[in-house]
């Protein structure tokens, strides 16, 4: 998991390169990314795609979940669109209705990049054709500016064939931030206390340098922003 200091600094030099629109172009965002370890982990099945609004909508009509707040926003609430504009809260709980949970943050980055730590989903190297991303990164026009369909970046398909792992919304893990140890762990607990959650996976707004499997987004649990949504897992023994 994580970045080593080359990776750090590379990641710098990106998104000096190509920043990004909300002042995120700091070397501190990269710095999380530290300390590069390795963990062991029990086998899991993870969405293939971003959960939809179409899914939540199932959740919200047998009343065990609330509407996003983007629900009756146009631009947002496609039915094959990934649900967006839900706070941690109400992804634990429509991930529980559906039988899983959110992932930990090492099963969604052993998900993004696979045993080899590959910097993109896809591979070593930035493709605009990826996923839906930052329209002002190298001239990634892909006609969305907003969210897009879930699944139709075929060519961002990760190792184990999840798509949209780079783009499209941000998405919830379980983990509270906190600095990652130097020693190889197995089946890591998340942090018990801390005020600030982790989004993974960048956003339609973002560049090379934030939608990197590495990267780690801090924001607080009540995040409902317009590009955060989730996608579930399921333990093999469940």
């Amino acid at each position: 998991m994580e970045s080593t200091d080359a990776q750090i600094h590379a990641a710098m030099a990106s998104c000096q390169q190509h920043p990004d629109p909300y002042g995120k172009c700091q070397l501190s965002s990269f710095q999380a990314e530290a300390l590069q370890h390795t963990v062991s982990l029990d086998g899991f099945w993870i969405d293939r795609t971003e959960v939809t609004n179409a899914q939540q909508e199932l959740c919200v009509g047998k009343g065990d979940c609330r509407p996003s707040r983007l629900a009756e926003d146009s631009s947002y609430n496609r039915e094959t669109s990934p649900v967006a504009g839900i706070p941690l809260q109400d992804a634990t709980k429509y991930c529980s209705w559906a039988g899983g949970r959110l992932p930990t943050e090492a099963e969604w980055e052993h998900a993004a990049r696979g045993a080899e730590g590959l910097l993109y989903p896809w591979g070593a190297e930035f493709d605009c054709a990826g996923g839906n991303l930052g329209d002002n990164c190298i001239s990634c026009e892909d006609g969305y500016p907003g969210p897009s369909p879930v699944g139709i970046f075929r060519r961002g398909a990760s190792w184990c064939d999840a798509l949209d792992m780079a783009g499209n919304v941000w998405e919830w893990v379980t983990a509270m931030f906190g600095k990652y140890p130097a020693e190889a762990q197995a089946e890591p607990l998340e942090p018990a206390e801390g005020e600030l959650n982790i989004l993974r996976c960048g956003s339609w707004a973002y560049c090379p340098a934030f939608v990197r499997t590495a990267f780690r987004y801090t924001v607080p649990p009540e995040a409902d922003y317009r590009a955060v949504g989730f996608r579930c897992v399921v333990s093999l023994d469940e």
